[in-house]
């Protein structure tokens, strides 16, 4: 916009920039993040005095109705598409040596755990056997085990246990060792980093996804959070929301609500299709009972 001082910037400005970001293709999301940005630098701007008013920023209202995820769930298939290239992965992020097989067992393992347990990356990074200063699994042999989540990790400030899904429990019990941290994804240079941290891990996660070809939205492949993400789909299908909030471990029923519950009516629909039909009743074709014929009632 070429704007030289403060002063410059105007309410015409504003809705000017807001329009040519629309035309080079930035979403709303993008162009409303941006104007709060701007919002907030003028008035500071104001409270120093260097400006009278702050000008009216042009909010976009169309940012409302934008889908809030910013990929989507992985299918079944997707998944083992990912599994596969772990070793072309690896590879590429070590200038080309090829990884050993127990490397490519620890990455493949790493990501079965995203999968089936719903964990932020730097969460199954930080999840221990039996240290509670961390994530730490309780009772893993029992029949309802739990994890235990301190309250330096969790967002409400608080300590609690919280469920596991069983398919992640059923991963974590063919373990023979259970010392230390859960998850070692492992460095092909150990004596250099000894243990990979989260960005690392990060960035070798979504070259496995890249390699994948797995688009989770325009210009975005798979990356972990996309596992997550994938998680919380499965079993927004399985059981109620307050429960879903619980495994994903939000701090709000809003958050579950708005990313995870009611995004796909298609599939709802077709789920209630085939609820009626294993019912015996076909929807929209019920048997209606017998006519009444009225000439022969009194």
């Amino acid at each position: 916009m070429k704007a030289q001082r403060i002063g410059d910037v105007t309410n015409e400005v504003l809705a000017e920039y807001a329009k040519r970001l629309r035309k080079i293709g930035r979403s709303e999301n993008t162009i409303k993040s941006h104007l709060g940005h701007l919002r907030a630098a003028l008035n500071w701007a104001v409270d120093r005095r260097y400006i009278p008013a702050c000008p009216k920023i042009p909010m976009p209202k169309r940012a409302k109705v934008i889908t809030v995820m910013r990929g989507r769930a992985l299918t079944d298939e997707e998944f083992v598409i990912m599994l596969s290239v772990v070793p072309q992965g690896l590879r590429e992020m070590d200038s080309g040596i090829p990884p050993s097989p127990e490397d490519v067992a620890a990455w493949r393992f790493y990501l079965r755990g995203l999968w089936t347990s719903g964990l932020r990356l730097e969460e199954s990074l930080t999840l221990h056997w039996t240290d509670r200063r961390y994530l730490c699994l309780v009772d893993i042999d029992d029949a309802d085990p739990t994890l235990w989540v301190p309250a330096d990790e969790e967002k409400g400030n608080r300590d609690r246990y919280v469920p596991i899904a069983p398919e992640f429990v059923d991963l974590l019990r063919n373990l023979p060792c259970r010392e230390g941290f859960v998850f070692n994804p492992t460095s092909q240079r150990p004596s250099r980093y000894p243990r990979l941290g989260g960005q690392q891990v990060g960035r070798t996660v979504s070259k496995i996804g890249e390699l994948s070809g797995i688009e989770v939205s325009p210009s975005k492949m798979a990356s972990a959070h996309d596992l997550r993400r994938s998680f919380g789909d499965r079993w927004a299908q399985r059981v109620t929301p307050a429960i879903l909030m619980e495994l994903m471990r939000h701090q709000s029923i809003t958050t579950t609500m708005k990313y995870y519950v009611g995004r796909e009516a298609k599939r709802t629909s077709q789920l209630l299709r085939n609820t009626m039909q294993s019912l015996g009743t076909n929807l929209g074709t019920t048997q209606r009972g017998p006519t009444l014929d009225r000439s022969q009632t009194p």
